[in-house]
């Protein structure tokens, strides 16, 4: 039996295999839009023509750029429970005398102004770095001798101002310090097999910009290290090793990380004590 795997599916067997197992093999999902990835999926859009119109050398617009990014954020319209963390807030609610829907809506508020100030971040400052774009969202499915498949998309490759051409991958999150640090794009596994399908590429990097505002400006780095080939070599090991688990049905639970990113596991409730309400039963991969 062969599998499709991706590098976010190997983040979840790795995290809880349980989870994996609930997730990806019942099809169980949570009804509920979660900021991170809703959020993510639109400033990415939004990215994706910011680069696009600078590879063909045109200068990209913000307001353009706001539409897309907006466009996607507004496909959720209250439809079901916006999950969202805590820092999303705006500053200076007073929690205690606002609704569940209220906070939703102030959170998901907030984060269209930060999706604008981050597009605004992104064009002035860190577009101008780069000397050339010469990739954008590249899809490869990278396959082994059993017929698996990984599946990677690579965010960008761009040639720097100073000559190097980097692999790059974007990033936002709370607090891009600490869990983006200068060595961070060298340690990661997945850049070090994604950039393997890139022969004569020898950097890797993240662009992390912070969500959380810092004097209401956006926190960014641009975060650039060298591949290391032990790094490759690990990281198909890896590959290799979370398919063999997966295919021998090894889905333990492992209840240390029940809680995570600030909340509880969305699949928690189903998981403890097989309730099934507020969830979503999507056609099942593997029958069992």
């Amino acid at each position: 039996m062969s599998l499709r795997i991706s590098n976010s599916r190997m983040d979840v067997y790795k995290l809880c295999p349980y989870k994996y197992y609930l997730q990806f093999v019942e099809c169980w999902e949570a009804d509920k839009t979660f900021s991170a990835l809703l959020f993510g999926k639109a400033f990415d859009l939004a990215l994706n023509y910011i680069l696009e119109v600078t590879k063909s050398n045109k200068t990209p617009e913000n307001t353009k750029a706001y539409k897309i990014f907006e466009a996607e954020m507004n496909t959720w319209t209250g439809q079901n429970e916006f999950l969202y963390f805590k820092y999303e807030l705006p500053l200076g609610l007073d929690l205690d005398e606002m609704s569940s829907d209220n906070r939703q809506r102030a959170a998901f508020d907030n984060l269209l102004v930060i999706g604008r100030k981050m597009i605004d971040t992104y064009i002035d400052k860190i577009l101008p770095q780069f000397d050339e774009i010469l990739e954008i969202q590249v899809k490869k499915k990278i396959e082994n001798d059993e017929g698996d498949i990984l599946t990677v998309i690579i965010d960008t490759i761009v040639k720097m101002k100073d000559g190097r051409t980097v692999l790059f991958d974007h990033k936002s999150g709370s607090d891009i310090k600490k869990y983006y640090p200068k060595n961070s794009a060298g340690k990661s596994q997945q850049l070090s097999l994604y950039v393997d399908q890139f022969p004569g590429i020898n950097n890797i990097g993240y662009i992390p910009l912070q969500k959380k505002l810092v004097e209401n400006e956006v926190v960014y780095d641009i975060i650039i290290n060298e591949v290391d080939p032990l790094r490759v070599e690990a990281a198909y090991q890896d590959v290799t090793d979370t398919l063999e688990k997966i295919k021998d049905g090894r889905f333990e639970k492992n209840e240390k990380n029940c809680f995570q990113f600030g909340r509880m596991c969305d699949h928690f409730a189903l998981c403890k004590y097989g309730k099934r309400k507020g969830m979503i039963q999507k056609f099942p991969e593997i029958k069992r």
